[in-house]
């Protein structure tokens, strides 16, 4: 039985393909409040690559597989909610497809990709192309020539008078621009590219923002041998600076993979994890390298206003790859997060049902007391104070909340958590922190395995923190199917299924969304999977890569974002008029406004 149901699993962790855009109908009423909300997830996309090889006699085929499911080439795929209607849209697009034919052409990761470009996937390369040209450049003049499938988000900072942005990030510091009508590729660009002040070679992967100036805050480092120092640096919602953004802060500190940066009001605070640099093989993160179980954790504070390092704290050695909140609470910082007792969960987190099981992570509150004490930062690292620790919560994985509690004291967190021997998650809970001995609420299902958990806050409500709706993919390893959830954020209480027209991977790397008035869907057929053809396709998108200069033209078949999308330089002239998204039913956007209604 154990083993069928692992031969169950394996749809999951197969190439997937774009999905056109397409209309479903929901067997259930939809909540108003999701009506024109459009939510984005990437997963995986790709996990092998067949090459061809020569022999003697005969050719063969080999594939090139991913170890790692960060280096997954990703799919990112859309749903929209069209509540009048009764129906929900839906579509999907490889975001790497060029990136994909390099590896194919090179037989594993070309030279210039390696290093900070992967997570821990064996390159195929010679021992001296990984040692001698790790950190050779590549001519990446192609947006899908990159892998950016750690994150995605709406509310990057966009420029006045340009629409709302979809971008995915990943942890070398690029940045991916997807059309959000169309899902392709629009351009790409590096932190570099935006200011030169905001250089280093490795990023966080998931960027913090404040909800309420709407400003945008992630790391940027080149590690070092012994220390690193990490520039925190910051963009507004509608910079107008030439260069837009700013270095807020330069850490010196040891060396570290950092996935995320955790802000408050008043205060930035980067974690450090106990990670040794290793001399050998630079050929992807994981092999740059090595936790330190003798060494402890470190939290540095930067004072938002003074924008100086203003203290140390040190905790347990522990590991992370999520951060779900910090809040001030008098002279206190408080720091939400899932832990590891090292950095094990990787050699877990394989692309196949056959992996080991990844470890189950514990929801942790680190105190900072007397972070505001203006006593700036300690002489030594070791004489620093230890940080409160406190664990909340066992067996929890993919934590999210309500994000209009960002940086504020919050009381409930959801996630996804092991039920009995499954390799993978198989229930859904709501953990209330003033009683978190036990969930308060639970969504579970046999062989069923849900994803990532999105919430989306109801629009007209800010008094109670779980009002709103979940959404996520769940895997059916019964059925070999995919379908989306709605789930109330109250009790967990089903709103709707509706099964899907392609298996979507298993996705672990969060999602957004944006509100926007929806799509007419009246007019098209009412069967489950109806396509959306574009009768009068747009002109093609140019872009201009911010690195090389170089112009190039994308064919859109919807109304594309405006030409300089992703670009700080002139559009090029298409002769042809500008055609835009259909205007957000909030207006443009605004600092101040939470990402359901920035977008």
């Amino acid at each position: 039985m154990a083993s069928n149901a692992v031969t169950n699993m394996l749809p999951a962790f197969q190439n997937a393909k774009d999905q056109e855009h397409c209309y479903i109908d929901c067997p259930n009423d939809l909540p108003y409040s999701l009506n024109g909300v459009e939510c984005f997830f990437v997963t995986p996309g790709t996990f092998t690559i067949p090459y061809p090889v020569q022999r003697e006699l005969e050719a063969e085929t080999k594939d090139f597989s991913f170890n790692n499911l960060f280096d997954c080439l990703p799919l990112i795929s859309r749903v929209g909610f069209d509540v009048s209607a009764k129906k929900i849209s839906y579509t999907s697009k490889l975001t790497a497809q060029k990136l994909k034919r390099k590896i194919f052409e090179s037989h594993g990761y070309p030279v210039g990709y390696t290093g900070p470009g992967i997570f821990g996937t064996d390159p195929n390369q010679s021992a001296l192309a990984r040692t001698v040209f790790a950190y050779a450049k590549a001519k990446k003049a192609d947006a899908d020539g990159i892998c950016a499938g750690r994150h995605v988000t709406t509310e990057w900072p966009r420029e006045q008078g340009k629409d709302w942005r979809v971008v995915c990030t990943n942890q070398a510091g690029e940045l991916q621009y997807v059309n959000p009508n169309t899902l392709e590729p629009a351009a790409w660009e590096n932190f570099g590219s935006i200011n030169p002040a905001f250089s280093g070679s490795m990023s966080s992967a998931k960027p913090a923002v404040d909800p309420k100036t709407g400003e945008t805050f992630t790391v940027l480092y080149t590690p070092g041998m012994w220390y690193t120092n990490y520039k925190i640096v910051s963009i507004g919602p509608n910079d107008d600076r030439n260069p837009p953004g700013e270095v807020v802060c330069t850490v010196s500190g040891p060396g570290s993979i950092v996935h995320s940066l955790a802000v408050t009001p008043n205060y930035i605070i980067l974690a450090l994890f106990p990670f040794k640099r290793v001399m050998a093989v630079q050929d992807s993160v994981l092999n740059m390298f090595k936790f330190d179980r003798l060494r402890v954790t470190m939290f540095y504070v930067i004072n938002r206003k003074t924008k100086k390092h203003v203290g140390v704290f040190r905790a347990p050695a522990v590991y992370s790859l999520s951060l779900v909140n910090a809040y001030e609470d008098k002279d206190a910082i408080h720091v939400d997060m899932t832990t590891y007792e090292s950095d094990d969960v990787h050699a877990t987190l394989q692309p196949s049902p056959y992996a080991t099981p990844p470890p189950s992570g514990t929801l942790s509150r680190f105190s900072l007391n007397d972070a505001a004490n203006g006593q700036g930062p300690p002489p030594s690292e070791a004489s620093s104070p230890f940080a409160g620790s406190t664990k909340l919560v066992y067996n929890l994985e993919l934590p999210t909340m309500n994000p209009r509690w960002r940086t504020r004291k919050h009381r409930f967190v959801y996630g996804c958590s092991v039920l009995g021997k499954n390799r993978w998650w198989t229930r859904i809970v709501k953990i209330d922190l003033d009683h978190p001995e036990s969930p308060a609420a639970v969504w579970s299902q046999p062989h069923h395995f849900p994803s990532t958990l999105l919430f989306v806050p109801d629009p007209s409500g800010d008094s109670r923190e779980d009002q709103g709706h979940l959404v996520t993919y769940v895997f059916s390893s019964q059925l070999g199917k995919s379908y989306l959830l709605v789930l109330n954020a109250e009790r967990l209480q089903e709103v709707t299924k509706v099964e899907l027209p392609q298996v979507v991977p298993l996705a672990f790397s969060g999602g957004a969304y944006a509100r926007r008035a929806p799509k007419s869907s009246s007019s098209k057929s009412s069967t489950t999977s109806t396509p959306v053809n574009s009768a009068d396709p747009s002109p093609a998108l140019p872009h201009k890569n911010p690195r090389n200069g170089t112009v190039t033209s994308q064919q859109s078949d919807s109304p594309s974002l405006p030409a300089s999308f992703g670009d700080k330089s002139p559009a090029v002239d298409s002769g042809k008029p500008d055609q835009r998204p259909p205007e957000r039913e909030d207006g443009p956007g605004r600092a101040g406004v939470p990402e359901s209604e920035q977008v």
